[in-house]
C-alpha cells in the first residue's frame, strides 16, 4: 500500500513531508500504532494530505510501516 499511498498524496506528498521538517523520518516511522498522532503532526495539510487517501485513508496511514515517504525522501 505504500506506493499506491504515497501516490495518492500527489503535489500534496513533497508539502507535506517538508511540513514535518527535521521531524519527517521520527514522524513517519512513528506512523504504524501511532499513525493518529503522526497525522497530527502534519498540521494544517494533515486534513487536506488524509482526505486525499479516500475510503482508503485510514487503512492506507496504517499500512505505512516502515515503507512510508521512502520515494519522496529519494
Amino acid at each position: 500500500m505504500a506506493e499506491i499511498a504515497v501516490l495518492n498524496f500527489g503535489e500534496m506528498a513533497e508539502i507535506a513531508v517538508l511540513n514535518f521538517g527535521e521531524m519527517a523520518e521520527i514522524a513517519v516511522l512513528n506512523f504504524g500504532e501511532m499513525a493518529e498522532i503522526a497525522v497530527l503532526n502534519f498540521g494544517e495539510m494533515a486534513e487536506i494530505a488524509v482526505l486525499n487517501f479516500g475510503e482508503m485513508a485510514e487503512i492506507a496511514v496504517l499500512n505505512f510501516g516502515e515503507m512510508e515517504f521512502f520515494s519522496v525522501n529519494t
